[in-house]
C-alpha cells in the first residue's frame, strides 16, 4: 500500500496516537450489576432448565474434574492428550440420576471421539456399548456411588 494512502487512512481514524480512552484502568461493576437478572434485556423469567442447572453445579464440575484426573487427561479411545476433553457419562445422565456423579460412570474422551460416539453406526459407538454398557457394570456402579 502506498505511503500516501496509509497517511490518509490514519488521519481518518478517531483513535489518535497518544489518546487515552475515558475508561482506561476503570472497572465497570455497576454496569454489569445493572444488567443482571430481571434487569437484563435477555431475561425470560428465570427459565434455566434443570439439566443446565445440574451441569453448572459444583457437584457436576467436581465429578468432571475427577474423571479427567483419573484418566490422566487422556482420551480413553484414541489414547492421546488433547486440549479439549469431555467427561462422558457411560450411562445416560438423564435416565439414571442415582449414578450421575459416580466417577465409574464417566470416561474421558476428546471432542472428536465424543462426537463419533454419539453418531450411530460408528465403530466407536459399538465398541463402547460392548465394554461400558453391560448390565453387570451398572450393578457395580450403583452399589458404589463414588
Amino acid at each position: 500500500m502506498p505511503q500516501k494512502t496509509r497517511q490518509k487512512m490514519s488521519n481518518n481514524t478517531s483513535f489518535k496516537r497518544g489518546h487515552i480512552p475515558y475508561n482506561k484502568g476503570k472497572k465497570c461493576p455497576e454496569i454489569s450489576l445493572r444488567q443482571m437478572g430481571k434487569d437484563n434485556p435477555a431475561w425470560n423469567g428465570g427459565i434455566t432448565s434443570e439439566n443446565q442447572q445440574i451441569r453448572n453445579s459444583e457437584e457436576y464440575k467436581e465429578w468432571r474434574k475427577k474423571v479427567l484426573f483419573r484418566d490422566n487427561y487422556t482420551c480413553q479411545h484414541c489414547l492421546k492428550k488433547h486440549k479439549y476433553l469431555v467427561a462422558h457419562h457411560n450411562y445416560y445422565f438423564s435416565e439414571i440420576p442415582e449414578i450421575r456423579y459416580s466417577i465409574k460412570n464417566g470416561i474421558t474422551l476428546c471432542h472428536k471421539c465424543h462426537w463419533n460416539l454419539h453418531r450411530r453406526n460408528k465403530p466407536l459407538d459399538k465398541m463402547f456399548h460392548k465394554i461400558h454398557m453391560k448390565p453387570e457394570n451398572y450393578q457395580f456402579i450403583v452399589g458404589q456411588n463414588i
